[in-house]
This record gives structure tokens, C-alpha cells and sequence, in this order.
């Protein structure tokens, strides 16, 4: 009997059946790729441990319980947000519950066949959920291994094991009917008398004053009113179109700032640094030689660098460094009662062919070592903008202990060589040629070289790349790396993080805009008493459309307000943090593509309360007028 009745009220009701099938899916969805996501995300992790050292004896748990805890965290999330969008039809229907609890049905049997009722209709959905999420999941695997195609050294393939499919359909089927359950346990434990008088139009006990009436007029102070009135059915639209706002939003910002970020202190500052670097495991000055010879590459730098640290006495220090405190500029450089500070010094062994042009654009004598005579002032200055002070006063000899001799450095640079290497903040940089690290070799061995090669055109990249690769086949192990490619993989990733993070706001707007689709079309035919009062007051059909229009703008407007002003402080905190000026940002700030999305989502929800006025005025509001029972 309970499910002939369950059959039938589906039928007869395709518009709330169809949107909770809906959201059925699109949750449902969204848990099937988290769990894809996890088990494919698992399995890179075994693969790339098993690359690295050969086996895999770790232990998964750590792993397991972080991908267990997102996507309990996901559960929650949709149950907290959907339940609602189970308890509008549950609702709409309790007079004939009361109805049925007057005649012997018990509480527990309402709430069985409710849960029934929920399960026969979205059982397909959930099922098709699964295999679209399946599937969304196996389009961005692959999309993720074709962007790391050329940074990643081991095979990656999408990967599916039944268990994938169990778990998704355990874990969507309980979060639906948690959120089934929820309404279903409160209409359940309603008194047959309660239940009969429930849908008798009551009155709000207390209306909220709004501001800025006179600029929104009397349509647009009665939809506020209206909204208010009817909140807790909006509430799961509300929230999901917020957190879709606010996803897209935040994201879209932090991925902007990161890329502004990443740009300035890697590819700008380094651009001009190198066009390709090669790692060999031992140095070789016939491979220079014959790098050198490569059509299309202008020059190489070939280096090696060792670490090391010496001690400088504090009154060697410049009278600048001097006057601001090394102690005000870092804590990291300790110093004994004597007030000698030990001071990390990497030497960079440059080919002697390459050591004598660098000292050359520095004008300076020829001589063995250069040293790098500059600190950071970080109490001037930022790390995005760096200004430096002279570490030591070049008047004086500056006299170190190095590999256990003293070396006596009188040459000093402010620059670097043209290496990709970084300058290294607090620190005695020292710049060797071959000849001088010969003498110290036995103390200080370093086997590993670096060649900074320059291109005559980056249009050579792939060529040179070719015959580099052709030249080292006798050489052993070894690593290429060209800058050309490295920008275009950072552009690849972070396309396919926008295309992540528009999939996401998608699947949460789409139950937002599926809870508005509900409500309005179910609920707009119980509101034509509330309308056929504005029809006895003189509104026109044309005002009743203005009055539900502006209902659909102001539900969308809500939540993007809040969530700009939630993002602008982030942004704020962001900027500031990366040391990004507001010019910087808002030249490249996502305007138009939050737009189009805001359009989107504005589009929808105008579209579903369209057709809520179409049925509101074409009903006869004349009848409803005379009906003082309605429900």
C-alpha cells in the first residue's frame, strides 16, 4: 500500500520529484569524484614512492584518514545544505499526513514510507551520479597528466577498482537519506491535529524593518518581505549559491595572486638568467666545450657550487650594517662573546673562461675569488622589493677561514652571475674559478655540475633540446630543464586548476539553483493567496512579474554580496602578504569571468521564477479569492 501511495504522489507531483531527483544527482556526483579523486590520488602517491625507492612498504593510514576526513567533511557539508531541499515537499504535504496519522498510521510508518518514497525516486540518480562523477573524475586525471606530461618522471594512467564504485554508493546513499531522514523525523513526530491545520496559512508573527525601502519602491519592499517570510525555505539556496559565489571568488583570487606572485619572483627575475639549465652527475670541460658548439645556444655557464660557512669579525662589517644591527635584520646568524659571526658562504665554481667575463662586467682585476658584499636590509625594505646595504667595509682586507686555510678576499661584486641560482640572503656568497677551487678540492668535493645555458632565439628551444639530448647519451644520469617549458606547464596547471575550481562552483550553484527551481514552482501555487491580495488592491499582472523578479535578483545579489565582502579583507590579507600592489591585481583581477559566471546563475533563477509568474498569472486569482480554505 505505502508504495502504490508513494508511486502515485510521485506522479502526480513531477515538479518536486524531478528536483529532488536532481539534486540527488548533482550530490551525488560531487561524491562520486571525491571518491575517484581519492582512490586515483592514492594510488599516484604508491607510484611515485615506488619510482623514488623501488618498493612500497609505508603504511597508507595518514593518507587514508586525510582523504576519509574531506570526504566526511563533504557529507556534512551537503547534508547540512540539501536536507532542506527534502524538507519543502515533506512539507507541502502534511495535511495529507495528518490525514493519514487520523485514520492509524503510526509515526514510525509515516517516517518508513517518507524514507521509501525518497529512495524509490532517487535511486536512479544516485546510480547515474556515480558513473558521471566516475566520469568527471577520469576526465580531469587525464587533463591533470597531460599538463604534468613534462615535469613529471614517472607513468601516471587513470585507475577505477570496484571498491571506488562500493564506496561511493554507500557513502552517497547514507548522505541522502541523512538528509532525507532529518525532515522526515519532524514531520513524523507532528499530532494528527497539528499535521491537519498545518497547511492553513498563518500569519508572520514578526516582520523585520528594511533600509533603503524608498530606493527598492513598494515591489521591491514587498519581495524582501516576501523573502524574509519564507527564509528557511530559502535557506539551501542561499547557501549553496554563497558558497558557489564565494568558491569561485576566493579561488579565482587566490590562484590570480599566486600567479602574479610566482611570475615576479621566478620567471620575471629570472627570465633573463637562463634559457636552459643541465645537471650532469660529474663535471666534464669537454661537455662545456662541446655544448658550446650547439647551433642555436649563444652561450653556457657551467658552475658547481659547495657549502661551506666561515666566521667574520663584527668590526669588518660596513659602518651601514653597523649603524642598522645585523640582530635587527635576522636571527640567524649567531655570533660569541667576541662578537665573531658565523656566516653561511656557498662558492660557486664558475669555468674559468666564464669566471674571467664575470669579472670582467663587474670591472674587476682579474683575481681567484669574488664575494657577493651585500645583505638584505629587511628592516627597510620587503622581500618583494629588496633593498641591500655593503655586509662588510671595503677598505680593509677582509681575511677568512676556508677549508681550514685563510684566504684573503679583496674583489667584491654586487651582483650575481647570470645563473639561475638565487642570491642566498645572509650569507658570504663567494664566486671561484676552476683554477682556484683545484687547490681546495680534496677539502671541499663536490662531483654534481651545472650548465646555464642561453638561447641565440627560444624559437631554437626544442631543437637544441634535441641535440643536447643527442650529446649526453654517454654521459649518464642528467636532467634538462628549459624555461620555455616550465612557463608553459605553470600556464597548464593553472588552467586546469581554473577548470577545477569552475567545476566546483558549477556543482554547488547547480543545487542552488535546483532548491529555486523547487521552491518556486512547488511553492508558487500556494502563494496565489498571497497574490490575489495585491489582485484586490489594484496590482496589475505586469506588478505581480516586477514583485517576483526582483525576488530572484535580490536572492542572487545576497549571497554575492556577502561573499564579496568576505573576500575583499582575504584579498586585502593576500596582497599585502605577497607585497602586490591593488594596480598590480586589478589588472589581472577576474572580472569578467566572475561576471559571466554571476550572469549565469542570475539567468537561472530569473528563468525559474519566469515561469512561476506565468503560472501565478494565469491562474484565476478570482476563485482563489473566494477560497478561504486553500492550502
Amino acid at each position: 500500500m505505502w508504495r502504490e501511495y508513494s508511486v502515485k504522489h510521485i506522479r502526480n507531483n513531477k515538479a518536486s520529484s524531478i528536483f529532488l531527483a536532481v539534486i540527488s544527482l548533482i550530490s551525488t556526483m560531487f561524491l562520486s569524484l571525491l571518491c575517484s579523486m581519492a582512490y586515483n590520488l592514492w594510488i599516484d602517491h604508491v607510484n611515485r614512492i615506488i619510482f623514488l625507492e623501488g618498493s612500497y612498504t609505508k603504511r597508507p593510514e595518514p593518507l587514508v584518514m586525510a582523504y576519509g576526513f574531506v570526504i566526511l567533511a563533504a557529507c556534512i557539508s551537503l547534508i547540512i545544505m540539501i536536507h532542506n531541499a527534502f524538507e519543502v515537499p515533506m512539507n507541502n504535504r502534511i495535511h495529507q499526513l495528518g490525514i493519514l496519522q487520523s485514520v492509524g498510521a503510526t509515526p514510525k510508518q509515516i517516517k518508513s514510507f517518507l524514507l521509501q518514497e525518497v529512495m524509490i525516486l532517487c535511486f536512479i540518480p544516485v546510480l547515474c551520479g556515480i558513473l558521471l562523477g566516475i566520469g568527471l573524475s577520469y576526465l580531469l586525471v587525464e587533463t591533470i597528466i597531460t599538463i604534468t606530461a613534462d615535469i613529471r618522471e614517472y607513468q601516471a594512467a587513470f585507475h577505477f577498482h570496484i571498491i571506488v564504485f562500493v564506496m561511493a554508493f554507500v557513502v552517497s546513499t547514507l548522505t541522502v537519506l541523512l538528509s532525507a531522514w532529518i525532515p522526515a523525523k519532524k514531520v513524523s513526530k507532528l499530532t494528527p491535529l497539528e499535521a491537519l491545520g498545518y497547511g492553513i496559512e498563518t500569519s508572520v508573527t514578526k516582520m523585520k524593518k528594511f533600509r533603503f525601502s524608498k530606493l527598492l519602491g513598494v515591489h521591491g519592499e514587498l519581495a524582501r518581505k516576501s523573502i524574509y517570510a519564507r527564509r528557511k525555505e530559502l535557506r539551501t539556496s542561499t547557501f549553496s549559491l554563497f558558497f558557489a559565489f564565494f568558491a569561485l571568488i576566493g579561488f579565482l583570487n587566490i590562484e590570480i595572486i599566486s600567479g602574479i606572485s610566482t611570475q615576479f619572483t621566478y620567471f620575471e627575475r629570472y627570465r633573463d638568467k637562463w634559457d636552459m639549465v643541465l645537471t650532469t652527475k660529474e663535471y666534464s670541460e669537454n661537455l662545456l666545450e662541446e655544448i658550446e658548439k650547439i647551433e642555436g645556444i649563444e652561450s653556457c655557464i657551467s658552475y658547481r657550487k659547495v657549502m661551506t660557512d666561515t666566521t667574520i669579525s663584527g668590526q669588518k662589517f660596513s659602518q651601514e650594517l653597523k649603524a642598522t644591527g645585523i640582530e635587527n635584520l635576522t636571527e640567524m646568524i649567531a655570533s660569541d662573546i667576541d662578537k665573531n659571526y658565523v656566516f653561511s658562504a656557498p662558492i660557486y665554481i664558475l669555468d674559468n673562461t666564464s669566471f674571467e667575463k664575470y669579472c670582467m662586467e663587474q670591472n674587476i682585476v682579474q683575481t681567484d675569488v669574488v664575494a657577493i658584499n651585500k645583505i638584505w636590509d629587511s628592516l627597510h625594505s620587503n622581500r618583494k622589493y629588496r633593498e641591500y646595504i655593503p655586509l662588510v667595509d671595503t677598505q680593509y682586507p677582509l681575511t677568512i677561514v676556508l677549508a681550514g686555510n685563510e684566504l684573503n678576499i679583496d674583489s667584491y661584486a654586487d651582483e650575481m652571475p647570470r645563473i639561475r641560482d638565487e642570491y642566498k640572503q645572509y650569507s658570504l656568497t663567494l664566486i671561484a674559478s676552476q683554477n682556484f677551487y683545484n687547490g681546495i678540492a680534496s677539502a671541499l668535493p663536490v662531483s654534481e655540475a651545472t650548465y646555464n645555458i642561453f638561447l641565440t632565439a627560444t624559437e631554437k628551444d626544442k631543437e637544441v633540446q634535441e641535440q643536447l639530448k643527442s650529446l649526453l647519451q654517454g654521459y649518464g644520469e642528467y636532467s634538462l630543464e628549459s624555461r620555455m617549458e616550465a612557463e608553459q606547464s605553470e600556464q597548464k596547471m593553472r588552467n586546469g586548476m581554473k577548470t577545477f575550481i569552475w567545476s566546483f562552483a558549477a556543482i554547488i550553484a547547480c543545487i542552488g539553483i535546483a532548491n529555486i527551481f523547487s521552491f518556486t514552482l512547488g511553492q508558487i501555487m500556494q502563494r496565489r493567496k498571497e497574490f490575489a491580495r495585491y489582485f484586490t488592491i489594484g496590482l496589475s499582472g505586469k506588478g505581480m512579474k516586477k514583485i517576483l523578479f526582483m525576488e530572484s535578483i535580490i536572492i542572487c545579489l545576497r549571497p554575492l554580496l556577502l561573499s564579496v565582502i568576505i573576500n575583499v579583507p582575504m584579498v586585502g590579507l593576500l596582497l599585502s602578504a605577497a607585497y602586490i600592489s591593488v594596480p598590480e591585481y586589478l589588472s589581472k583581477a577576474p572580472f569578467m569571468l566572475v561576471f559571466l559566471f554571476v550572469v549565469a546563475v542570475i539567468a537561472f533563477v530569473v528563468f525559474a521564477y519566469y515561469l512561476g509568474s506565468k503560472k501565478i498569472c494565469n491562474s484565476d486569482l478570482v476563485e482563489v479569492i473566494k477560497d478561504e480554505t486553500m492550502l
